[in-house]
């Protein structure tokens, strides 16, 4: 998700919810371009930059949708996490079986062009997203205007009044503020990004490989395509466990 940082800028400046939609088209265009080109490059861009996992299609969608959740539940936010969430488990337990039906029946092309159109309806999901309007609030000015009417405030010289700081460094402080980079000085937050890598490398690998290995296995490709659903299904009981 190393696009995460800059939709969540962007989508301070032009609200979630049209990163939400432009993410939706992103996702489905990726899928529909992979189905229709013949080039192995064009390919691994429609998929890896454009459209999934990695993609600024899905960055557009998956943690600006968990950001929307804090603004309605406040208070039970944890259980409407661990709600939205479990969409992951129950996705699994679909996707191979219909995934193998589809290419069975339409051929790779086919099932890719038909998953693109569908994810299209991130884009009708992305319509119904409103913020309530209590959630709105004055976000405070932090620059202090230490010179006002032409006076310098109390306590503060007209040579430190002066702006000292080159167009370079005003450009970072922006990008570096934009970004909310300042995360990174937080321990607790290191912590925590450090310990996300490390499942979501162990996750990641697992969901990629257990089909090809299921394969290798000698399974037939109906069998291996239920893998998935059963990966959904410990996935699921190791939720609600651990809830």
């Amino acid at each position: 998700m190393a696009y995460s940082p800059l939709a969540a800028a962007l989508a301070r400046k032009l609200s979630g919810r049209f990163l939400i939609l432009v993410g939706g088209a992103l996702y489905g265009v990726g899928l529909v371009v992979s189905a229709l080109t013949h080039s192995v490059a064009i390919l691994a861009i429609s998929l890896a930059v454009v459209s999934v996992k990695t993609g600024t299609g899905i960055a557009c969608v998956l943690d600006l949708i968990h950001a929307e959740v804090a603004v309605y539940f406040q208070e039970k936010y944890a259980l409407a996490v661990f709600i939205a969430v479990t969409g992951t488990p129950v996705g699994m337990m679909l996707y191979g079986p219909i995934t193998q039906v589809l290419v069975d029946t339409y051929g790779w092309r086919g099932a890719m062009l038909l998953l693109g159109g569908f994810g299209f309806n991130l884009v009708v999901g992305g319509m119904l997203v409103r913020r309530p309007t209590a959630s709105y609030q004055e976000v405070p000015d932090h620059e202090e205007h230490h010179i006002i009417d032409g006076k310098n405030s109390p306590g503060i010289s007209t040579d430190e009044a002066k702006p000292t700081k080159s167009v370079v460094s005003k450009l970072w402080n922006s990008v570096f503020s934009a970004l909310c980079l300042e995360v990174f000085f937080s321990a607790d937050f290191v912590i925590l990004a450090a310990k996300r890598m490390l499942y979501s490398i162990a996750f990641g690998g697992s969901v990629i490989y257990v089909v090809p290995n299921g394969l290798a296995l000698g399974l037939t490709t109906s069998e291996a395509a239920f893998l998935t659903t059963a990966w959904g299904v410990g996935d699921l009981a190791g939720m609600l466990f651990s809830a």
